[in-house]
């Protein structure tokens, strides 16, 4: 969750960003989350009321059109259960003077599933103090695909681009699903896109400003890319940026949607991981195996090991080897294999056989140095 405030200085915690103010007696906003196609929650530090609410499309830098305000949105107290999904730190400010509300919409179908809005409001305590807030969403996805890693590299060179590819185990929308990579602070929405179990997705990581061809494959077209390394066997969707983002050492999560339940998780270290990386990685690391989402510990003894995954190597990828087993279990509606260092090894290129494998069933072939 990202939250835009004024007048305001911010603090990052695990969870995102907390507003504060330099006046200690306005009221904090802690937590935001969506709980359904109609209705979301924020959770304050103080009793507050919320004023001048109002949902435009778009995000801060392309602001667009009005969609609710005035007596479209109705807001309620919301009773605080652990059920809900609210963070202990949440329940026990509520408990102590703060309050967690609900903003209800008055039509939903008017918010397109991932589809980016925007919240704004005024929060005011009953002292008067007020805190000005913008908070970024997507609209409601009520159809999320079940997927999970399944490879990532991060070698580069020219005009092959780092990748990560997710596999889908059970079919359903893409909209809204967040996949984010720690180290870089990188956060990528995906946009609306019916998938079927079985499939592939590949996210190349950049797009080259000397190469064409970075489309998108949003429909049923699995030759629409056309830029180098593009699939034809999966669905290729690129990050429109054009630096690195993915490294030879991270925490990838992946969550339902903003500030949602973490779907899945990838913890990997190369033995020269860096302490930048480490300090930035590490906490969500922990957030990732209190989830639930990875077996372990969250220490770097217990990530996958990286070795031989370099920055520079477009012949090598990180490969989960435990795909059909996840595949199998979903079929049979059984709980997924918890994600661990086990299911994951590096490999490499042996002879006719690929180390790299995207859009297809992956690699054994572990790198011996």
């Amino acid at each position: 969750m990202s939250v835009s405030i004024f007048s305001v200085s911010c603090k990052m915690t695990a969870e995102g960003i907390i507003a504060t103010t330099e006046d200690v007696g306005a009221p904090v906003l802690l937590e935001f989350s969506q709980d359904s196609a109609e209705c979301v929650s924020l959770s304050f530090t103080e009793k507050v009321e919320l004023l001048n609410l109002e949902v435009r499309s778009g995000n801060l830098s392309t602001m667009g059109d009005l969609i609710f305000s005035g007596e479209q949105i109705s807001v309620t107290e919301k009773v605080l259960k652990q059920q809900d999904g609210v963070s202990g730190e949440t329940e026990q400010l509520a408990e102590e003077g703060g309050s967690l509300l609900q903003v209800v919409f008055s039509d939903s179908h008017v918010l397109e599933a991932g589809h980016g809005y925007m919240l704004s409001g005024v929060a005011q305590d009953f002292q008067g103090n007020s805190l000005l807030f913008q908070v970024p969403f997507h609209g409601f996805n009520q159809n999320v695909a079940g997927v999970v890693f399944s490879e990532v590299r991060s070698g580069y060179s020219k005009p092959k681009v780092e990748y990560i590819e997710l596999y889908v185990h059970t079919g359903g929308d893409m909209a809204g699903i967040v996949l984010s990579a720690a180290n870089k602070d990188f956060e990528y929405v995906f946009p609306s896109l019916e998938v079927a179990a079985g499939e592939y997705l590949v996210l190349h990581m950049r797009s080259l400003e000397q190469e064409s061809g970075h489309v998108d494959e949003l429909d049923g077209n699995l030759n629409a890319s056309t830029a180098s390394d593009s699939c034809e066997n999966a669905r290729d969707l690129w990050v429109p940026l054009t630096g690195k983002i993915v490294g030879n050492s991270d925490v990838l999560v992946l969550r339902e949607r903003t500030n949602g339940k973490m779907l899945d998780a990838l913890l990997y270290a190369h033995p020269e991981i860096s302490e930048t990386i480490k300090k930035k990685t590490l906490p969500v690391a922990q957030l990732a195996v209190d989830s639930g989402a990875w077996q372990g510990s969250a220490e770097i003894d217990g990530w996958a090991f990286s070795d031989g995954l370099t920055n520079s190597s477009t012949t090598r990828s990180l490969s989960r080897q435990n795909i059909a087993q996840i595949q199998q279990a979903a079929e049979n509606g059984l709980e997924l294999p918890v994600a661990s260092k086990e299911d994951w090894l590096v490999t490499m290129k042996v002879g006719q056989e690929l180390g790299i494998t995207p859009g297809l069933p992956n690699s054994s072939n572990r790198y011996i140095p």
